[in-house]
């Protein structure tokens, strides 16, 4: 997975360059966040996956290509009630909050926690 993100950022090949679709996981908030950590040398690979898997995992489709794209079809729209809004937001809310435990619990399990603390604190 994580080849996936560095190759591009060493300006190496895009190994799913003929790739039309991938579908996989969203990058959470901490995903920057995780790269100046990785990158820093205070977390390895193994570090850093236990970070970017912290709290609810969301599905996403990235659509890479026109063969792909021409393939979508639009279904219908729905216009939400300012209660389902409400009840939305609620709910984003709620998720944020139960995130940001589970990746401060995640950060804390690292060997490499006391350094990573002292310096970003």
């Amino acid at each position: 997975m994580l080849k996936f993100f560095y190759l591009p950022l060493f300006g190496k090949e895009d190994i799913y360059g003929d790739t039309d679709v991938i579908i996989g996981p969203i990058a959470n908030d901490t995903l920057y966040d995780t790269y100046g950590i990785i990158f820093s040398g205070l977390i390895d690979c193994d570090d850093a996956l236990r970070l970017l898997e912290a709290g609810n995992s969301y599905t996403q489709i990235n659509i890479k290509s026109e063969k792909a794209a021409s393939q979508l079809k639009w279904e219908k729209a729905k216009k939400l009630t300012d209660d389902e809004l409400s009840a939305s937001r609620k709910k984003v809310k709620e998720e944020e909050a139960e995130f940001r435990k589970a990746f401060e619990k995640a950060l804390s399990s690292l060997d490499s926690f006391d350094e990573i603390d002292e310096i970003i604190g």
